[in-house]
């Protein structure tokens, strides 16, 4: 699973969390979230892989290539591990 920002729980609301759906997807999960976004970040407990953008918000618009490059080695890595 590709997570790319997660709305965990709505903006100021952090006690209405999601984390739940992360922990119960039964397959490794990356999850991709900005450092400002209103929306919350998860826990990296909550997901095999958690990769944080500095200056980011939930659109994760400033630097949509940094977002890309990281998806992009998570899936190389997984395809990488399928074929061996």
């Amino acid at each position: 699973v590709v997570a790319l920002a997660f709305p965990l729980h709505p903006p100021g609301k952090p006690e209405r969390s999601r984390a739940q759906e992360l922990r119960a997807a039964g397959v490794d999960v990356l999850a991709v979230s900005g450092d400002r976004d209103p929306f919350g970040i998860p826990e990296a407990a909550d997901t095999s892989r958690l990769v944080v953008l500095p200056g980011e918000g939930h659109d994760l618009k400033r630097h949509p290539g940094r977002v890309g490059e990281v998806v992009a080695h998570w899936l190389g890595a997984r395809m990488r591990a399928a074929t061996e």
